[in-house]
């Protein structure tokens, strides 16, 4: 269907009137020629009236091309050019038959459908008619008026105004037929708005659903593997159960044991305690035993005391006998002396002499040798007493001793008293938790009849869970088709001319690229739509275009995509240029063409469960969370305010903490749903522009 385009219809109007003036021009030089043939004119009239006529039409026409086809102006140059040339002819012709050839051209002036323009020629055609009239009357000597030149000027009239009223006519009967085709058109608008507005939330509860199914989908494998480990693990601890079962009757059977050893100990125990009653009798009588050769030793001690008295007054006797020995020696030895003096008379004495002094000596070795006995039975003594001494000390740290053994004795006793008691409690626990054990074998019975239970139960959960992963895939196919579907409504949507510059609103997130000499895209600048004014579209980026960085380059060409909800407006070759400092932004963009519309396509998400800080744009909630997952053009995140139900549509910051990708810049996004879970909001997001860095993590995370 071919759209309405001033300009065009415009150039049609003057290429038409250019050629009815041609057609004219034609017939009026080919009639006057066969006039001239005829001798009815002369020739230089023709020749002036030719010349006249034709650059009049030629002057014209390289007007036209000079100033485009589409020439506003261009009536008043055909009309005003066709009025002089048509003026030449009748000032100049005597014939009736000149008035004619203005007929055409009135035709022609119902192409511009312009009343005042029609008004205007037709009071110049009057002018002309009346002044030739009046030349040809006083000027040319005709004396009198022509009845037929009446006739002309009435016709004229008739024809001008004819041409005006049909003009208004086709005005009239075009406005009424436009506003019947404004208001038919205005409902289709508003019909195709609706269509629109669906068809956006039709998208948006797609997508929606398609995100929720991606994420279920996830989940569900997750319950898969988890069930598959599930029955691992339970086979696993089936088979640990049943080794439990065995375990227990082992110690079910060791408990007994130790109960059969518990009475042994118990019973010897018993005659420990005996014997350490009989032990404690005896070492009594062993400390009694003891005390008495203590009493012995001591007594022993102190006759050896009397013994060492009496034995050193005994070498005291000795002495004074081994004195009157050395006396009686020499006594013995003055006698000799005194009978060798008397001679004969004293040998009598001498003999005497001589036995005292041998019994003097006699005396002396047996003191001698009782002095040597004497010294010995000292020394002897001395040991004795020396081992008397350290028997005495032996018997008392061997009292000492029997005392702590004694003490021992006992305390073992009073210990084996209370070891028996403990011992019976012991076995009285023992007895209980042979009960107990018996009480766990039946239950661990039961709890494998359960666990098999379970198994059958997991086992059925997994193919569910498997049958609804099949049924998923029919479910996405389906989301997939419906995208589709509306995709393609969205696309004729645009190109019936409904979706353009028009609905771009200030705000709009948008993406200016620029192509390398191979076609492929070289750079991309983000940013948002400051205003828009007919075809100019005002933006505002952070980054300078490097691509009008030279001034002194022209007709710079760009991409221009435009996410609205779920769909890309993507025109191609749009011209920009910096802006002027009274225009909005800094840059401008000029669109002469209808977008291509697109249904934006599907990323993969990735998980993610980085804390974050969640910003709502004007207002002043602020708020941390932690995310959920990331595509290169959503997000979910996941908090803990309720608010975030009512939320759909705003327009969220959120920073993610060490996440690397994204260099320490916040996404934006709009909040398309929310779920609650337990009082936890998962909250879904779609950005405005697709994320290259974001789609090469995701990559990256899948592919590792």
């Amino acid at each position: 269907m071919e759209q309405y385009d001033e300009k065009y219809f415009r150039a049609k109007a003057n290429m038409r009137a250019g050629i009815t003036f041609l057609v004219v021009m034609a017939l009026t030089t080919v009639f006057y020629y066969f006039k001239m043939n005829k001798g009815e004119i002369e020739q230089d009239w023709f020749v002036k009236m030719a010349v006249i006529g034709w650059a009049l039409y030629f002057g014209i026409s390289i007007t036209l091309k000079i100033k485009g086809n589409d020439f506003i102006h261009y009536r008043y140059f055909m009309g005003i050019g066709y009025q002089l040339f048509f003026a030449y002819i009748l000032w100049t012709q005597l014939g009736n038959d000149s008035y004619v050839f203005i007929l055409p051209i009135i035709a022609a002036f119902t192409l511009f459908k312009d009343p005042k323009f029609i008004r205007r020629m037709m009071w110049i055609t009057l002018i002309m008619v009346i002044g030739s009239n009046i030349y040809k009357v006083f000027a040319m000597g005709a004396g009198k008026s022509d009845d037929t030149l009446v006739l002309a000027f009435g016709l004229i009239v008739i024809c001008y105004i004819c041409t005006i009223m049909a003009v208004k006519h086709l005005i009239q009967s075009d406005g009424a037929l436009t506003a019947s085709i404004e208001a038919n058109l205005a409902r289709v608008v508003q019909t195709v708005e609706q269509v629109k507005e669906a068809s956006n939330s039709v998208v948006d509860g797609v997508t929606v659903v398609r995100e929720l199914a991606d994420e279920n989908k996830e989940d569900a494998n997750d319950v898969v593997r988890g069930m598959g480990k599930l029955a691992d693990n339970h086979g696993i601890l089936n088979e640990k159960t049943m080794s439990s079962m065995d375990m227990t009757t082992v110690i079910d059977t060791q408990v007994k044991n130790v109960a059969g050893l518990m009475e042994q100990v118990v019973e010897t125990i018993g005659t420990s305690i005996e014997h350490a009653n009989t032990s404690s009798a005896e070492l009594d009588e062993v400390v009694e035993t003891t005390n008495k050769m203590a009493a012995l030793s001591a007594e022993v001690e102190r006759i050896l005391e009397e013994f060492k008295k009496e034995f050193r007054n005994v070498k005291k006797e000795t002495g004074t006998i081994e004195g009157i020995s050395n006396k009686t020696n020499l006594l013995a030895l003055n006698a000799s002396i005194e009978a060798a003096r008397a001679g004969e008379a004293g040998k009598g004495f001498a003999v005497v002499a001589d036995e005292i002094r041998d019994l003097s000596s006699g005396t002396q070795t047996s003191s001698s040798r009782i002095m040597e006995a004497l010294a010995h039975l000292e020394e002897t003594s001395e040991k004795m007493m020396g081992a008397i001494g350290e028997t005495v000390e032996l018997i008392q740290l061997n009292m000492d001793k029997v005392a702590n053994v004694s003490k021992s004795v006992d305390d073992i006793t009073e210990d084996a008293t209370g070891l028996g008691e403990n011992i019976k409690v012991v076995e009285r626990a023992v007895r209980e938790v042979e009960s107990s054990n018996r009480t766990l074998v039946d239950n661990m019975k039961q709890v494998c009849q359960v666990m098999e239970v379970m198994t059958g139960n997991i086992t059925d959960a997994e193919q569910t869970t498997k049958t609804m992963l099949s049924k998923y895939e029919e479910s996405a196919n389906s989301a997939v088709n419906i995208e589709n579907v509306v995709g393609k409504l969205m696309e004729e949507l645009g190109v019936g001319g409904f979706m353009g510059v028009q609905d771009i609103r200030e705000g709009m997130k948008v993406a200016v690229s620029f192509n390398d000499s191979t076609g492929a895209r070289k750079n991309e600048y983000v940013g948002e739509v400051a205003g828009w004014a007919e075809k100019n579209i005002y933006i505002s980026v952070e980054t300078a275009i490097d691509e009008l960085a030279d001034r002194r380059v022209k007709d710079v060409k760009c991409q221009l995509r435009i996410v609205v909800n779920n769909v890309l407006y993507s025109w191609e070759s749009v011209e920009i240029r910096m802006a002027k400092s009274d225009e909005q932004g800094n840059y401008v963009l000029t669109v002469e063409t209808n977008p291509k519309v697109f249904n934006r396509r599907k990323y993969p998400r990735a998980p993610l469960a980085n804390m974050c800080t969640v910003r709502v744009k004007e207002t002043d909630l602020l708020c941390c969370g932690n995310m959920v997952n990331i595509s290169a053009n959503g997000f979910a995140f996941a908090v803990r305010e309720p608010v975030f139900a009512e939320l759909k549509g705003q327009e969220v910051s959120v920073e993610i903490d060490d996440f690397e990708v994204l260099n320490d810049e916040y996404l934006i996004g709009n909040i398309i749903r929310c779920s609650n879970n337990d009082g936890e909001y998962i909250v879904g997001c779609r950005m405005p522009v697709d994320n290259r860095l974001i789609e090469e993590y995701v990559s990256r995370s899948f592919s590792e």
